[in-house]
This record gives structure tokens, sequence and C-alpha cells, in this order.
């Protein structure tokens, strides 16, 4: 099967009004040069031609035709010889920096539990209409949740301490937050597939497929006057716009950074092996993860940061910060330490997970390979490009695995085993798996982890602004990992409004 298409363009194409119910502030389509110098606007490669794909099933995160490998298999991040080392940038672009890096996270004294030993379980929040991405909104406990068919759902959350132990309601608000339903298609793999909130909490972003398929990011103000926040959808705008060839492949996912940037996935443009060739290719915005500052600029929908590899040099896309994916599904930033997690889905043999260190650079410049490698092995005999970042760990399609579905680094306060073990999962076998990375660059440990019972289709993680890791089933289940015994005890209420 593949997985989510996607083609970005250049940040102002033009975008027809009549595809859209509600009038999205447009700015008139812009040249590359456009783009103000600070942001170090460049041309795009040239167009490739289109393809057509008649789409296969509903699976979110791109899988291929089984394969066979080891169950589990760890390396180290890797850089080839004589070529840059892992995050940091190509020759020629700059000395790598780590972005708004924060302190380091404070270390426990103790032997780590192993992975498969501590005890967790699963604590259903709500259920909704197949949820794909869950954030926290700043100033808020809250929990906002994207569901793939347009709408943007929000879990209120009440807490309260005791001398027993916390305890928290929840409540699924019944008003949505935002319904572009009307402006997507769950055709393929598309529909609404991430949000983020800037970080002062004043601004929705979501990045959804198009009534065409193609990839948009839009940001809408958002409005606290009422009972319930919303987003103010007559005064949407659009940042960025990418055709999509194919159906699948559209990564989706969209973050804001320890930096204050705002982070956009996109994959390799769909179909299999990668046609368009865009993976290797960085002056193509498909196949790369993006960075920008989605503040305006004179006649720009946003600013390109100076310190992108490709913002003074030449070689790429200035949006352009990590390249050689394949269909990243799902990102995220450690809490504690800045580090860039990225979870890239494999063709038809092997899952990876990538880590990029805030102290190289969070990525900055990175190759992760695709299509001349997948996971840690060449790709129909491909060898590793010139800078090329190998993956921390891997695995293959054994026991009916398929698909990654990226998470987070744990960083709550509920599950002290679980501190800084990032947590993943496999869309098809339902396993979720825990990465404790090695200490004085020693090998990372991967493990499945007990949460109780097998996942339905997990398609996504989220996290709230408190280090809490939540779970996201395409059955419409959104639960809490929390420990076996103790935790917070979740109570849930229906909303009446």
């Amino acid at each position: 099967m593949g997985s989510g298409a996607g083609e970005v363009g250049l940040a102002a194409r033009s975008t027809t009004l009549n595809q859209m119910r509600v009038p999205l502030q447009l700015r008139p389509p812009l040249s590359p040069s456009a783009i103000p110098a600070s942001a170090g606007g460049r041309a795009p490669g040239p167009r490739r031609a289109r393809f057509t794909l008649v789409a296969a099933g509903l699976l979110l995160a791109a899988c291929g035709d089984g394969g066979g490998t080891a169950p589990s298999v760890v390396t180290t991040p890797t850089t080839v010889a004589g070529t840059t080392a892992a995050g940091e940038a190509p020759a020629g672009t700059g000395a790598a920096a780590g972005p708004g890096t924060p302190a380091a996270p404070a270390t426990t004294a103790g032997a780590a539990v192993p992975l498969n030993e501590i005890g967790l379980r699963l604590d259903l929040v709500a259920s909704l209409d197949q949820p794909l991405a869950l954030t926290p909104r700043a100033g808020s406990d809250d929990l906002y949740v994207a569901e793939r068919v347009g709408r943007v759902r929000r879990i209120e959350r009440t807490i309260r301490a005791g001398a027993d132990g916390d305890t928290e309601t929840v409540k699924l608000i019944t008003r949505p937050v935002l319904d572009i339903s009307d402006l997507t298609t769950t055709d393929g793999e598309r529909g609404l597939l991430g949000l983020a909130f800037s970080p002062d909490g004043t601004e929705l972003f979501v990045h959804y497929t198009d009534s065409n398929g193609d990839t948009v990011v839009a940001g809408y103000p958002m409005d606290d006057s009422g009972p319930s926040p919303v987003a103010v959808e007559d005064q949407g705008r659009i940042l960025l716009t990418q055709e999509q060839p194919f159906s699948n492949h559209n990564g989706g996912g969209l973050l804001f950074g320890p930096d204050g940037m705002l982070y956009i996935t996109l994959g390799d443009g769909g179909s299999g092996g990668d046609p368009t060739e865009t993976g290797q290719d960085p002056t193509d915005l498909l196949g790369s993860i993006l960075r920008i500052d989605p503040a305006p600029a004179e006649a720009a929908p946003y600013t390109i940061p100076t310190d992108n590899p490709f913002a003074q040099a030449a070689g790429g896309r200035p949006e352009v910060w990590v390249w050689g994916v394949r269909n990243p599904w799902r990102v995220s930033f450690d809490q504690a330490t800045g580090d860039l997690w990225v979870a890239d889905v494999g063709q038809g043999e092997v899952e990876e997970i990538d880590w990029l260190p805030a102290a190289d650079g969070a990525g900055r410049g990175a190759n992760l390979g695709w299509n001349r490698m997948e996971g840690d092995r060449g790709f129909e005999g491909g060898t590793p490009p010139e800078g090329y970042t190998g993956p921390v760990a891997t695995y293959g399609h054994d026991g009916g695995r398929c698909s990654v579905s990226g998470g987070y680094v744990y960083r709550g306060a509920t599950i002290p085993a679980l501190d800084g073990v990032y947590l993943y999962a496999d869309y098809c076998s339902g396993e979720v798996f825990g990465l404790r990375l090695g200490t004085g660059g020693g090998e990372a440990a991967t493990a499945p982890l007990d949460v109780g019972r097998k996942g339905e289709s997990i398609v996504a993680f989220g996290q709230s602004a408190d280090g809490e890791v939540y779970m996201l089933e395409q059955s419409g289940a959104v639960s809490r990992i929390s420990p076996t015994t103790g935790g917070v005890a979740i109570t849930r209420a229906s909303d009446n409004g």
C-alpha cells in the first residue's frame, strides 16, 4: 500500500476561492524572488510530470508489501565517511546550530527499568471520528484533536489535586473549534492531517489536502470571547500550498519547535519507489521537512529563517530543513532537550526512527537517505548519499508489522520509568514500542511495551504540555498512557452544549 501524497508548491501559489467555503485571506501570487531577502527566496526546480493513481485503502501511514527482517534492529546515527556529521548542514551551507535548544534534562539516580518491565495501561479519554493529531494550547490544560474528516475538536480537562492523588475530568466539547470538512476529502490518505498552535496560542494552523488532493497549510486566529474557544474561519490565511501527484505520502505533520519556528512535513509525492525523484532533490519541497517563520513579511505569507540551510546558499529551496524522507508520519521535539525525532515509513521492508540531536543542529541540512536508502538498507541497490544521516532504530515487517506511527519522548510525571523514552507504534500490528538512547555513546535499546492490549490501527500520538503522552487509534479512541497502578484517575463527562 502507498501512503500520503504530497507536492508542496511555492508558498504563495494562487488558490481558487471557489474551492473553499470560507474566504481565506489570499495575497497575490508571488514570484520566487518576491520572498523577502531575509527569507532567502529561490526559484523551485522544474515541475515534474503528473501521474494518476487509483488509491487502495485508507491507510494513512504508508506501508509496503510485506518483506521480512528481524523484529527490531537498532543502530546508532551514522553518516557517510568524509561527509557531514549527523544533523549538520551540507558543506557550504554554514555551521549547524541547535535552534532554541532547551536545557538538558535532569538525570535520575539508579538503573533504568527494562522497557518490557514497565507496567502501563491505556485510559480512554474520548472517542472521535478518525483522530489523527493531538496538541495542547498555551495557557490551558485542554487538548485539541484533528479529525481526518476536517474538524478540530477540544477535549476540556479539569485537574484537581488531592491527598490521595490527582483526579482529572475530561469532556469532549460538542462544538468544533474549526470545521473545514467541505474543504477537504478523505479519499486515499487525504484529509485533515495535522494541527499546531502558535507558541502564544493565538493562531491555529492546520495541514490538510484540499478537494483536488493538494496540500494546504493555513492559519486561523483564535477567538476566546465566547463560552468555548473557536477559530475565526472567515479570517483564515493560506501560508503554503503544494500540488500532489498522488493521493498518498502527504506527510501531514505540523509543529512548532523550541525555536518558535513552524515545521511542516511532506512525503515524497506518493505512489511507490519515489517515481518523481523528490527524496534526493532539495530543490523540491516534496520529500522534505520544512522550517518557516509563519509571520508574514511584506507581500509574502511567511518568512524564511536566515539560518535555514539553503537560506543563504544555493542547492535547495530555502524552506527545506531536512530532506531524503519518504513519508515522515509524525515528527516531534523532545520537550526537555529539543532533539528532533522523525518516524519515516518504509517502502516494503524497513521502518525507521531518526534521532536528530539539538546539539548537532536538530537536523539542519540532514539527508535521511530516501530513495537511496530504506531504513539502514540500500533501496533497490542504492548506496548512502553524500551527507547521509542514518536511523537510530529500524524494524522489519515480521509478525504483521507494516508501517511506523511516530510518537514522543515521554516527559510526564506519572511514569518516572518512562522518562526520556521515545514512544512509537506500528499501524498494523498494534504494538507500542519504547526506545531508550544509550548513555556515553552506547547503543540504543528498543522493545515492545505492555500497555494492556493491542492498538486498533494506531495512527498517531499526542503530548500534553506537561509531558504526558496520548495514543490515537483510527477506530476513534484517544487514550492516555498511564502506569498500571497509581497515576491520575480520569473521569469522562458529557457535554450537553
